[in-house]
């Protein structure tokens, strides 16, 4: 075992050093260009409002992209290509260190030693499973056509599915190479298991390559994506995962290379059980709701609430996401506005819904003066309070930064930030009160804090109150410093119908879309697409089933920048 792993280790380095520059760690999604003005909060993020953007000012006939990083396959787009490769739903990517992320939404960065080893470990694993029924894994067979003829077969066809392109023929040579120097030692069913391994713990699997038509171009220029990778971005953007048959004919065809080529496909995709399952993922980054699991609460307030009931929560956020999307009419107004949860017996405990039992998840139409879209969900409500108590805070930022797009810088270095102690003689409005009269705190927090406050009708675990610790809520709001948003509101209903109404949470909504699908930070290089983006997106009525289309249909999607020469790409 420990020569085989030796020997899979070795022939993988030897595909990793012919690679050149371009599999070394990719840069940071989230890395501004370079003019952009220094980020205060030292996150790499520029800090502040977006800003507006309209066509007609910063369109040109020609296209403009921002150089964008070489995207890993994050854990869920592994276990998915290799569910569609190899027919194995074990899902090894589980036990990979966790994904990081931008704006909630997972980004395949550079490759750790630890990482290294789980796919190392993985890929002798799916290449073992893979081989008990060689049979249904090669397209040939062996003793028919004989045993190396059908290991070539069987690398170009394989190779080509996992690398999302054909082989060139130094790769097919190179992997035949591995097969040739197995074979002898441990016999055919080995050598393929070998070859198979090699694949998966290749750079060429791992990253999302993507070169684009770079004969003759200077770093900076912008080329078109080759079909192959047009292919590839549809898939993952869209299910998550390697392309299907379909997907691969249209590539092979020259089918891709023009925008309405990529709609049709888009649209075929859209309709396909697949992308039902993969998109509803945006709201998980949306709503960050793998933190979760993490959340914990004091259990003399609230004894009810425990790791089966954050899971409960995660589910209603998730189905509802799903809802909005695929089953109502996936307009922006319906993720603000809808009244509908989904809840089982102890979940519908929290939202006062009567007639729930069992551990099911039904769908219920619930008060709307109570409850309204995303905004008022158990799950957020939890995830951004304390243990003990609301946190007008977390609430405000999460409104200011995943919903209008508006960077808060972090506070400053040396500042120690303390939440209010618990006092049963003053609401937790009265208590963060310290906060607009401190000057050092004011000027971020009247950015948050007044939204937050429109949401003290709901507990730390998301219940519906109208006291706090016996005292009347006062869940009075105030937006500032916003495009169309500002003013007065009172309670979250309110403000979930000033935002719907909103153009800048419209433009923020696209741009969070436009993050998920691209897998980085939006730079000034972008701000063409992002505005063909905005105005299309109003002119379908918000829907954002037709924004996932216009967004294939974006410079920044069926483009790239060059920024290495040339002659490093394999």
């Amino acid at each position: 075992m420990h020569a085989r792993r030796l020997c899979l280790a070795l022939c993988a380095t030897a595909l990793w050093a012919c690679s050149g520059s371009i599999f070394d760690p990719p840069r940071s999604g989230a890395e501004p260009p370079p003019d952009t003005p220094p980020d205060p909060s030292g996150g790499g993020i520029p800090v502040g409002p977006p800003p507006i953007l309209n066509a007609e000012d910063v369109c040109t006939e020609t296209p403009s992209v921002a150089i964008a990083p070489v995207r890993r396959l994050t854990r869920d787009e592994y276990d998915a290509t290799v569910l569609e490769l190899l027919g194995d739903d074990s899902a090894p990517a589980r036990a990979f260190p966790p994904d990081e992320n931008l704006f909630g939404f997972p980004i395949g960065a550079a490759i750790s030693t630890t990482l290294a080893d789980r796919y190392l470990e993985a890929a002798e694993a799916l290449a073992a499973r893979a081989v008990a029924n060689l049979g249904a894994l090669l397209p040939c067979d062996p003793a028919a056509t004989g045993q190396d003829a059908c290991a070539r077969d069987f690398i170009r066809t394989f190779g080509a599915r996992a690398y999302r392109r054909p082989l060139t023929t130094d790769e097919e040579d190179e992997l035949f190479a591995v097969y040739e120097g197995a074979k002898p030692l441990d016999g055919f069913q080995a050598s393929i298991e070998l070859v198979v391994s090699t694949v998966l713990f290749s750079p060429r699997f791992l990253y999302r390559v993507e070169l684009g038509d770079v004969a003759g171009a200077t770093p900076g220029a912008v080329v078109a994506l080759g079909d192959y990778e047009i292919a590839s971005r549809l898939s993952y953007f869209l299910w998550g995962s390697m392309p299907d048959a379909a997907l691969f004919d249209a590539a092979a065809s020259g089918a891709l290379g023009q925008p309405a080529d990529i709609d049709a496909q888009a649209r075929r995709m859209l309709a396909d059980p697949r992308a039902h399952d993969a998109l509803p993922r945006f709201f998980d980054g949306l709503l960050d709701l793998e933190s979760v699991a993490a959340v914990t609460k004091d259990p003399e307030v609230f004894p009810e609430f425990d790791d089966a009931l954050a899971r409960s929560m995660v589910e209603d956020a998730r189905r509802f996401g799903s809802w909005v999307l695929w089953d109502s009419d996936a307009k922006l107004d319906t993720l603000f506005r809808s009244p509908v949860a989904f809840v089982d017996e102890r979940l519908a405990a929290v939202y006062g819904a009567p007639g729930i039992t069992g551990t099911a998840f039904t769908r219920v139409e619930l008060d709307p003066s109570e409850r309204a879209g995303i905004l008022t969900r158990p799950a957020v409500m939890a995830l951004y309070s304390k243990p003990y108590q609301t946190s007008p805070v977390h609430r405000g930022r999460f409104v200011r930064e995943r919903l209008l797009c508006h960077t808060l810088a972090n506070p400053p270095d040396g500042l120690v930030v303390t939440a209010p102690d618990p006092d049963l003689s003053a609401t937790t409005r009265e208590r963060y009160a310290e906060h607009a009269s401190d000057p050092v705190c004011a000027s971020c927090h009247r950015l948050t804090d007044p939204i937050g406050f429109g949401f003290e009708n709901y507990d730390a675990i998301g219940r519906y109150q109208a006291t706090d610790d016996g005292f009347p809520v006062d869940a009075s709001g105030t937006i500032v410093e916003t495009r169309d948003a500002d003013g007065d509101f009172v309670g979250a209903i309110e403000l979930a119908d000033r935002l719907a109404r909103s153009e800048q949470v419209r433009d923020c909504v696209a741009t969070q879309w436009m993050r998920y699908a691209l897998g980085r930070v939006e730079t000034r290089d972008d701000d063409c697409s992002r505005a063909r983006l905005y105005e299309s997106f109003e002119a379908s009525g918000r829907d954002m089933r037709e924004l996932l289309i216009a967004i294939t249909q974006s410079d920044a999607f069926r483009f790239k920048r060059v920024d290495m020469p040339a002659e490093v790409a394999p």
